[in-house]
């Protein structure tokens, strides 16, 4: 059923508010207290990272002085992005690529804190690494289907002994295309470490559904399910008269999505933790009236906004849990589970900061944004995976 603003009051399950682009640096020596500061004034309690350096080149111990300094304010990494790894091209050696990537971004993702590492199915023409979703026949086929089962296979042997989860930036263009696609994808992988982010506005892929979003959302839900990470986007948009059909994505608010339809439906994301709540494909000038936006429209009167832990909690009958708690009980399920998916048990996990584990500040990361130069690992260079969301909108 579409959500209302009456509904704003009445989200049982905790927000955890963030951001992706924006005013998050791409540059790795640029991360400062004053901006940590500065988020969480805003009332941010995560953020999706993502880096203008490869990860194999990223050190252990500045992903860990940028931890502590977020952790310092609060503040949690819900996305280390930008791995562009490619699940579905033709060539094994670029699939092959995938995994060491993936393999690489494993430290310092670790050291961050980051409950996921979130990429792209990527995609089977001879130019991805000019575009990471460029559009394809070959993206539309079954063998692409078997070759992401497979590379996402592979995937999971890498992070199956870590606290991470590997969430696949799922959009139209490419492989993992439609709700139905991305279930039948990660049913077969069946591994609780592989999920899909949920980020619905990359999936309506008409006028029609476009225009529909209220009722197609939900269905989003219904059909991927428990495959899902507790991972949302927030964005929107917009669909112009061009013939036959073109769409872009905008900031929350200024198209056609109510926010409140993306809220309920993140609801019942898989798991009792917070959601994070990513708002993203930001510029500077519009980062801190957009997450503001969403803020208020997820609590209109802001009295249930809690801006000293970032949580939105909108359901005041009782305490929220508390961000901790849901953390470490979350990662238990991760750590008991085998490599069995079971029904529609949640067994994402999280690793989140604590007093006694942070360390002093080494040189600090930041985030890839729109239309970075990626390394692709033969000397070309094109558009990346950006933090928190896909490299085409």
């Amino acid at each position: 059923m579409p959500a209302t603003t009456a509904d704003a009051n009445r989200w049982p399950r905790p927000f955890a508010l963030g951001m992706a682009n924006g005013d998050i640096p791409n540059d790795p020596a640029a991360f400062s207290v004053g901006l940590a500061k500065s988020w969480r004034t805003r009332g941010l309690a995560c953020v999706a990272v993502g880096f203008s350096r490869p990860a194999a080149d990223i050190s252990i111990e500045l992903m860990r002085g940028v931890r502590a300094m977020l952790s310092d304010e609060g503040i949690h990494v819900s996305e280390f992005a930008g791995v562009n790894a490619n699940l579905v091209h033709p060539d094994p050696v670029v699939r092959e690529q995938a995994v060491e990537r993936v393999r690489a971004a494993v430290g310092p993702a670790s050291a961050l804190g980051a409950a996921c590492i979130n990429s792209g199915p990527g995609s089977c023409s001879d130019s991805w690494s000019m575009s990471f979703y460029r559009p394809d026949a070959g993206n539309f086929t079954p063998q692409a289907e078997d070759r992401a089962v497979d590379t996402l296979t592979r995937i999971a042997q890498v992070i199956e002994d870590t606290d991470l989860i590997y969430t696949v930036e799922c959009h139209q263009l490419t492989t993992m295309r439609s709700a139905a696609i991305i279930r039948s994808v990660l049913d077969r992988v069946d591994h609780p470490r592989i999920r899909a982010n949920f980020d619905p506005i990359n999936l309506l892929d008409s006028a029609y559904v476009a225009f529909t979003n209220a009722e197609r959302i939900p269905e989003f839900i219904d059909t991927v399910g428990p495959r899902y990470a507790h991972t949302c986007h927030v964005k929107d948009v917009i669909v112009t008269d061009e013939m036959p059909f073109e769409s872009h994505e905008a900031p929350p608010g200024q198209g056609l999505v109510r926010i409140e339809t993306i809220f309920a439906a993140a609801q019942r994301l898989p798991g009792d933790q917070p959601v994070d709540l990513i708002v993203e494909h930001l510029d500077p000038k519009n980062a801190e009236a957009s997450v503001e936006l969403v803020r208020q429209r997820a609590h209109p009167s802001g009295s249930h906004a809690d801006l000293r832990n970032g949580l939105l909690a909108g359901h005041d009958e009782g305490a929220a849990p508390a961000f901790g708690d849901s953390v470490r009980h979350v990662q238990e399920q991760c750590r008991l589970a085998d490599s069995r998916f079971s029904g529609d048990e949640d067994h994402g996990a999280r690793n989140q900061t604590s007093a006694e584990d942070t360390v002093q500040l080494g040189d600090p990361g930041g985030l890839c944004g729109r239309g970075s130069a990626i390394d692709v690992g033969d000397g070309e260079r094109g558009r990346a995976d950006r933090a928190g969301g896909d490299a085409s909108g």
